[in-house]
């Protein structure tokens, strides 16, 4: 069952709309619903139930995660902010927005859209129910290497909300490298490729490491796991030293 997203964005920047549908699209989910400014959004909200919710940092002039805290809308649901504006997410890191008290459920999150846009677009995950979760990160440096580019696992709810990982080099003809790993956000699942789907239980801290997958196993440095088949979807069970 595909979770239910509702897409906010600039009725003036259309074009940062139409990105952020073929990102979705690209990965296998389609949007529900789309609002051009935080009252439209929140009507939509009260009335649907809403999975996921993708908001710009700025609309219309002002400051969305500000607009948002303050009204306390959208309370309980998943939150990915996304700006174009490099300059702007860099403002952030370093004045220490996401620091602050106030923001202390704010956790950066980035993808590169497959150059479908010259710039990256940068998320920011918003969760506004403390009781929700919890979540970590598995990051990798990105370089011309065959490693694998860990970006976010995270908890919502006790299910994995999103995950993306992929090569930054030799993304073709290469049967044992994780690629092109795509978000499923909902239901736990996560697909590799068209050939598998996996509910990740558990990955340890933080890696660099390159990773395998052969057969039913996935290697991840000297750590490894074994995917288990069920009807719907592989499932790491574990992830051994």
């Amino acid at each position: 069952m595909q979770p239910k997203i509702l897409i906010i964005c600039d009725e003036n920047e259309k074009w940062q709309y139409s990105i952020i549908k073929n990102y979705l699209s690209a990965h296998g989910i389609s949007e529900s619903y789309v609002a051009s400014s935080l009252r439209i959004a929140n009507d939509i909200f009260l009335i649907e139930n809403i999975d996921l919710i993708v908001a710009p940092t700025t609309i219309n002039g002002r400051i969305t995660i500000d607009s948002i805290l303050n009204k306390k809308l959208f309370y309980g649901i998943p939150i990915l902010f996304y700006t174009f504006d490099y300059q702007e997410f860099e403002y952030h890191k370093k004045i220490g927005t996401f620091k602050h008290k106030k923001y202390s459920d704010i956790h950066f999150l980035s993808y590169e859209l497959n150059k479908l846009h010259d710039n990256i677009v940068k998320f920011f995950y918003l969760k506004l129910n403390k009781k929700a979760g919890d979540y970590f990160f598995l990051k990798s440096i990105s370089g011309k290497t065959e490693r694998v580019y860990f970006e976010e696992i995270i908890y919502f709810k006790t299910k994995v909300v999103g995950c993306k990982i992929f090569t930054k080099s030799n993304q073709y003809n290469s049967p044992k490298s994780i690629i092109g790993l795509t978000s499923i956000i909902g239901d736990s699942i996560v697909r590799i490729s068209e050939q598998y789907a996996v509910n990740i239980h558990y990955i340890n801290s933080y890696t660099d490491d390159y990773i395998q997958i052969e057969g039913n196993k996935i290697q991840i440095g000297n750590r490894s796991a074994v995917l288990h088949l069920e009807k719907r979807f592989r499932k790491i069970k574990y992830l051994r030293y």
